[in-house]
């Protein structure tokens, strides 16, 4: 199967390029990518040992960098060649084959770890269907928070700090049950033919009217981060998303290891025309950085507030609609004499007298607002348009206040309602 696949691969180039054979294996020879094949061959596996190790050495690696949570962290190893000989029957039959290159079938897997009822700690394999392909006992003395201890001793010294809710946290987000291994198993006999097929489709077309021969993996359901290198400009990477996506796309950093502590990267907006989108990280360069996007459009409690944004930044709960504080309402106006245009603000002050803009959301025209990310307080909550557009109110522009003033503000006020009227009801 190898050969064959190998031969397919090279007349389909030496066809586009329309070039002798004997040339073309010539500039076939200087192709091959044999850092890319050296790397994928010290991957290898040859029992469900090995692969079991890997997965074990994986947990160690990945715990520390996995990004704080009580789900599952998939790390995608992608190709690793195994030894068919090496590995049963039973097990071999039921792999799910999938293509991952021409004419070449991968089998994917995920490696992770579970708990029997007993509390005793299991590895597993299990196919794209769910379906357990293999499992064994880890050891009974096995220690699921190990590393997590060992890292913050602090949190379990004494007999009691175990059982305290600091502890009971730091052990379950830092769980090595949370690292999952996602594999796809070539067979090492294909993988000359896998690294040809690599090697041309990152081959430029030759100037005898060849034609670049191109791979890549269709756009997902979800965001994925593609394509990082490093070159003088800084670290470049790509974020893929899917095909049509029109919403705004939010990307944190972080430079620390566990606890991790993010800071906002930046903010762009998808383009339905195309499906993915570059950035250059130009800071100085760190030892460890850690990227994560999330959609700035999805807020699932109503608070203002994306829910990657709370999830990574504020650190409040994205299904709270209090968390953290809001207030919500409509603006109306009521003119007399034509009305005024201009921005309108909309502000929370602490002081019955203030209107200080330090916190305002301004709109274009009457409708909705929402103050958000406050904090607890007592508010005043007012409006009014700026005419001169001088950011602050004058006696002359249209201004109005909440009438349930003053709020004592503890959660998400709704229906804060605002109407807008102008000073006086002369034409003048």
């Amino acid at each position: 199967m190898s050969r064959n696949t190998n031969l397919f691969v090279l007349a389909l180039y030496v066809s586009a390029a329309g070039v002798s054979l004997a040339e073309e294996v010539a500039v076939l020879t200087d192709q091959f990518d044999a850092a890319e094949y050296a790397w994928l061959e010290g991957k290898s596996v040859a029992s469900l040992d090995d692969l079991y190790a890997d997965y074990a050495l994986q947990q160690e690696a990945w715990l520390p960098a996995s990004p704080p949570g009580t789900g599952d962290f998939q790390w995608v190893a992608g190709i690793v060649p195994f030894v068919e000989d090496g590995f049963s029957k039973s097990f071999l039959k039921n792999l799910t084959p999938h293509t991952c290159a021409p004419a070449l079938s991968a089998y994917r897997i995920y490696l992770r770890e579970g708990e029997a009822a007993n509390g005793r700690r299991f590895h597993e394999i299990i196919g794209p269907d769910g379906t357990q392909l293999n499992w064994r006992w880890l050891p009974a003395d096995y220690d699921p928070s190990a590393w997590v201890k060992a890292r913050f001793p602090e949190a379990f010294a004494g007999t009691e700090a175990e059982s305290s809710a600091y502890a009971q946290w730091l052990m379950e987000i830092y769980d090595s049950g949370r690292i999952v291994w996602v594999v796809d198993l070539l067979p090492e006999s294909d993988l000359v033919s896998y690294v040809w097929s690599q090697s041309l489709a990152q081959s430029p077309a030759t100037e005898d009217g060849g034609v670049a021969m191109m791979m890549s993996v269709g756009p997902g359901d979800e965001f994925a981060f593609t394509n990082l290198n490093l070159s003088g400009a800084g670290l470049e990477f790509s974020l893929a998303y899917p095909l049509g996506a029109t919403q705004s796309i939010g990307i944190v950093v972080s430079t620390n290891l566990p606890p991790v502590e993010w800071s906002l990267f930046g903010v762009t907006n998808a383009d339905p025309a195309t499906n993915v989108v570059t950035f250059t990280y130009d800071s100085a360069v760190e030892f460890f950085r850690l990227f994560a996007a999330y959609d700035q459009d999805s807020d699932t409690d109503g608070d203002g507030v994306a829910d990657g944004e709370e999830f990574f930044l504020n650190h409040s709960d994205p299904q709270d609609s209090g968390d953290p504080p809001n207030i919500k309402g409509e603006i109306s106006y009521e003119t007399f004499s034509g009305g005024q245009s201009g921005t309108i603000y909309v502000v929370a002050v602490t002081n019955s007298s203030s209107w200080s803009t330090n916190i305002s959301v301004s709109i274009t025209e009457p409708g909705p607002y929402h103050l958000t990310k406050l904090s607890p307080n007592t508010y005043w909550v007012k409006a009014f348009r700026d005419s001169d557009e001088n950011g602050v109110p004058g006696t002359y522009e249209a201004y109005g206040n909440y009438s349930n003033n003053q709020v004592l503000l503890e959660g998400q006020v709704s229906n804060a309602d605002i109407v807008i009227t102008d000073p006086d009801t002369d034409t003048d």
